[in-house]
């Protein structure tokens, strides 16, 4: 039997790609070595804050940070800029942890759902001590989200895992270790408040608010921040001390 011309070409064109594919960094293809546990990606949203200041005499482009400008010409009028980020459901109604540095006096909040959704966020409550805001938003149906770990169990050598949300690696399942456990010097608990894990891929300014994840799938912390260079660590807030302040907030 012979196979059509222009179905050879497709095939090798469909091969092809398949193979580009799988040489990229962060590409799904490492997902059978992964429990299957720690596949939480629905749980997962993005977030975009807008935030207004008053334009000042500075020159245009002086504000720094994860930010996109929208400046205006008349200096009276105001300046815009937006944050992006990632956050995690932590209640089916509709809560959710992100970072308080993606939040902090934003003038409004989207969140993208993974099915792409787009719902107006509130802000419950923030913590900026800690880094951590709790956001509500109103589904029709009930949302995926990950149960919190008990994160005074971890200890350095730990493996953990984190779904990140940078442009470059979004939804890529990375494998870390725990290497350092920080533990506050004086407060009411004596368990872990930050840790910071090693990864073999470097986070980027939008993977803030991205979970990690232990072996389980459970949330054990969210990355609050990451070097740009070095050895490619980042820093995380402890689930511990996302459950306690979390049953510091308003009834919702």
């Amino acid at each position: 039997m012979t196979i059509p011309a222009y179905f050879k070409r497709n095939f090798v064109v469909f091969l092809m790609t398949i193979l580009i594919l799988i040489s990229l960094p962060g590409f799904s293809a490492h997902a059978a070595t992964v429990p299957r546990g720690v596949d939480r990606s629905q749980a997962i949203v993005s977030i975009h804050s807008v935030n207004a200041v008053r334009a000042t005499g500075d020159k245009a482009g002086a504000l720094s940070g994860p930010a996109v400008l929208f400046l205006t010409k008349n200096p009276s009028q105001l300046m815009k800029y937006s944050r992006s980020g990632s956050g995690v459901i932590i209640d089916p109604r509709g809560i959710i942890v992100t970072n308080a540095h993606l939040v902090q006096n934003a003038a409004g909040i989207s969140v993208k759902l993974a099915n792409g959704i787009r719902l107006e966020g509130r802000v419950l409550r923030e913590f900026p001590e800690c880094d951590i805001a709790f956001l509500a938003v109103r589904p029709s149906f009930p949302l995926s989200y990950v149960p919190l770990a008990n994160s005074d169990g971890l200890v350095p050598g730990d493996r953990v895992y984190c779904i990140g949300h940078a442009l470059n690696h979004r939804g890529s399942l990375f494998e870390g270790k725990v290497s350092t456990i920080m533990k506050p010097s004086v407060s009411r608990r004596s368990g872990t408040k930050f840790f910071q894990i090693r990864f073999g891929f470097h986070l980027y300014g939008g993977d803030s608010g991205s979970p990690i994840l232990n072996p389980g799938g459970d949330l054990v912390g969210l990355v609050s921040a990451g070097r740009r260079s070095g050895d490619m660590a980042a820093l995380a807030v402890a689930s511990n001390v996302i459950r306690d302040a979390y049953g510091n907030i308003p009834k919702y």
